[in-house]
């Protein structure tokens, strides 16, 4: 269930740890050292710098000074990031049950035992927590990813990119992405995974939004309330993301059809059904297909220079029309339809 984990280190000794320092940066014309921050001591000497860090393995230790926000200044930090599928089985697809999660724990104290680092993390902070769920569609992603742009969360700013969507604030995220897609940039193994598997993402980025969402303090009581993640995660999903009925989701379709019939009448005046209906038909061959297999089908069909020319030209001419449309992909279903299928397998755990 979780993804990625942060932790912050209450109480810690890092004077024998295994560390690289990041030392501060100093300009050359005036000499001003910038970011030159007590981080701990070793012996009787002070380590000074931007940070120290390990990186060794799938975690990720760094002590590193940020703003305080009292009258003591700036304090330095100590946090431990792991990925916890990772580190539980060579991969991140796969969610990681309580027992698991359990032994990933254990790992990470043998990490600061082996770089020097001494601490017994069950006590640390949790700074940041994301849990998921991975959901097998019955439609590639492209075919969602109309559907999750109609999509507002509360209080979150929204913006789509290539494979996903993203909904977020300073303190929370939600995101949602073509998972293999995601491997293969990343050159993970993806063999035997299923081709259509999205991923369901809860982000939280703050300590005091963790406290308020799970109601843990540490590490420990972490472990204890895991299987309660879940409940935490599914009434998130529900309110920035499910909370509309299906007849919600057409009715929003409607309006963005109301919005594209409008735009290309007010630019094209009396025959703008014209304009419309080619740009909707160019847009469903171009999210099958590119411009240059058009091209070959032409070439393979015997036709001449000048109608793949002319071919070329109308596309051409038709790409402005295209990106002012707002209309679903190429799936048969209809938008409620593909909404409602993400909601169940979410809400009612079809997850893989």
């Amino acid at each position: 269930m979780i993804d990625t984990l942060k932790l912050v280190l209450l109480d810690y000794d890092a004077s024998d740890a295994d560390l690289e320092l990041q030392p501060a940066t100093i300009n050359v014309k005036t000499g001003t050292m910038n970011g030159n921050f007590p981080l701990y001591k070793s012996g009787e000497r002070m380590i000074e710098g931007r940070r120290a860090f390990n990186n060794e393995g799938h975690i990720r230790t760094e002590i590193k000074v940020i703003p305080a926000r009292d009258e003591q200044g700036i304090q330095p930090l100590c946090t431990l990031a792991m990925e916890i599928p990772r580190i539980a089985g060579c991969s991140n697809y796969h969610p990681t049950d309580k027992t698991g999660f359990g032994a990933v724990l254990a790992t990470a104290q043998k990490h600061c035992s082996d770089i020097g680092l001494k601490t017994n993390i069950m006590d640390a902070q949790p700074a940041r927590v994301d849990a998921f769920r991975n959901v097998v569609t019955d439609e590639p992603y492209s075919n969602y990813a109309p559907v999750l742009a109609l999509l507002r969360g509360s209080r979150m700013e929204n913006r789509g990119y290539e494979n996903g969507h993203w909904w977020g604030n300073g303190v929370q995220q939600v995101c949602v992405y073509d998972k293999i897609q995601k491997m293969r940039r990343d050159k993970l193994p993806v063999d035997g995974l299923p081709w259509n598997s999205i991923r369901f993402e809860m982000r939280l980025l703050k300590s005091q939004k963790v406290r308020d969402m799970l109601e843990v303090k540490t590490a420990r009581e972490l472990l204890e309330s895991y299987d309660g993640i879940a409940q935490a995660y599914e009434r998130t999903m529900k309110k920035q993301l499910f909370s509309y009925t299906v007849r919600d989701v057409e009715a929003m379709v409607t309006s963005d059809i109301r919005a594209e019939v409008k735009w290309f009448q007010d630019t094209y005046g009396r025959n703008f059904e014209d304009y419309w209906l080619k740009a909707c038909g160019l847009k469903y061959l171009t999210a099958r297909t590119t411009l240059e297999n058009v091209l070959a089908v032409l070439d393979e069909l015997g036709a001449d220079r000048s109608k793949k020319s002319r071919m070329r030209s109308k596309m051409d001419k038709s790409r402005f029309d295209v990106e002012a449309l707002r209309c679903c992909g190429p799936s048969k279903r209809t938008t409620g339809q593909l909404y409602e299928e993400m909601r169940e397998k979410v809400l009612n755990q079809s997850a893989a």
